[in-house]
């Protein structure tokens, strides 16, 4: 069950007091007062003098520490000092300052209407910016461990990058030995080449002279070949010409007979469609009589096939009325009836009828 103090509304959450306790609260305010009063006039000023009015240096030039030592020397750690209970004497008097004019403003509220409105709204403003500073601090710290991981990082990435560079100079100090080293090489090895190049035009001087002579011979050898196939090759023409000539007289020859022959293989055609047309009228003469033949075959056939089923018939009839005969004679028999009965029994019924 909650519990109301006396001069609270729990509704409204407003501090109304009755009259009586009034002069008691405004006497505890005034006691505040005074207390602070006394609080403001013991404040002192910084201890440390530094000749300097801090005012007219600039915010930047106040907290950067390369400047200051730029400006300020060897009594820049003296300046910081001073800077620092600076500060803090200037974060005492505003929070004094602060403290009277909210209290003035409490009594002056509370002599009206008798209730703390400004301070419940103080209080509940302080907390909003207490929860307010606790996420600020939060996201500070969280946003500082996040700055020590970058700066690891940055740390790693430039020791790596100074070991690195330190490799690459062992390195470009080595490609500087290999590069004079290859160029001492290289110069000894030009004034050989150059050397070698002189014996090898020497060389081939005297290999092209030696093979000049050859290729002399070797032409001279060629103009005789030349020669001996020139007369080959005469022969070889007269040699064509000739046989030319017997082949001309063999193709007139072969022509005239190739049209003799097919005037005669044109005949033999012709006599050959001649015997074909004969014989195709022949075929089909007796095609004809075949034809006709094959009817009267298939209709004495077809007489014969109804001949051979009727008979078929009578003597399938015959077999049946001989079975039913031979039924009904079996039927007579078993039973003794008409010509099959005992005499004894004729001798009786005869008598019978008499």
């Amino acid at each position: 069950m909650d519990v109301v103090p006396r001069g609270w509304v729990k509704d409204g959450m407003e501090s109304q007091f009755p009259p009586l306790d009034r002069a008691a609260v405004l006497s505890a305010l005034e006691e505040c007062t005074d207390a602070l009063a006394i609080y403001q006039y013991t404040l002192k000023k910084p201890s440390v003098h530094i000749g300097i009015d801090i005012e007219c240096i600039p915010p930047e030039v106040r907290y950067s520490n390369v400047i200051r030592c730029q400006i300020f020397g060897s009594n820049a750690n003296v300046v910081l000092k001073y800077l620092e209970q600076h500060a803090i004497f200037e974060k005492l008097q505003r929070d004094s300052l602060y403290v009277e004019r909210l209290i003035a403003e409490a009594k002056k509220g509370f002599q009206k209407s008798g209730f703390l409105d400004e301070l419940i709204k103080e209080v509940e403003s302080a907390s909003t910016r207490k929860s307010e500073e606790e996420t600020l601090l939060l996201k500070s710290s969280k946003l500082e461990e996040e700055l020590s991981n970058l700066r690891k990082t940055r740390d790693e990435e430039i020791n790596s990058h100074e070991v690195e560079e330190e490799r690459l100079k062992i390195e470009l100090l080595q490609v500087k030995k290999e590069m004079e080293e290859m160029m001492t090489k290289a110069g000894v090895e030009s004034k050989y080449i150059s050397g070698w190049e002189e014996t090898l035009c020497q060389q081939s001087t005297l290999r092209s002279s030696i093979v000049l002579s050859h290729l002399n011979l070797a032409l001279r050898h060629c103009f005789i070949r030349e020669k001996n196939e020139r007369r080959v090759t005469e022969d070889i023409e007269a040699f064509l010409q000739q046989s030319l000539a017997v082949n001309e007289e063999q193709s007139l020859y072969w022509k005239e007979r190739h049209v003799t022959e097919a005037k005669m293989y044109e005949a033999q055609v012709r006599q050959l469609r001649n015997e074909l047309e004969t014989r195709r009228r022949s075929l089909e003469d007796l095609k004809r009589l075949y034809e006709s033949r094959q009817a009267c075959i298939d209709t004495y056939l077809a007489e014969k096939e109804v001949i051979r089923k009727k008979k078929e018939d009578e003597e399938h009839v015959r077999r049946s009325a001989i079975e039913i005969q031979a039924w009904w004679r079996g039927v007579m028999v078993r039973r003794k009836l008409g010509p099959y009965r005992p005499e004894d029994k004729k001798k009786r019924s005869a008598k019978a009828k008499k």
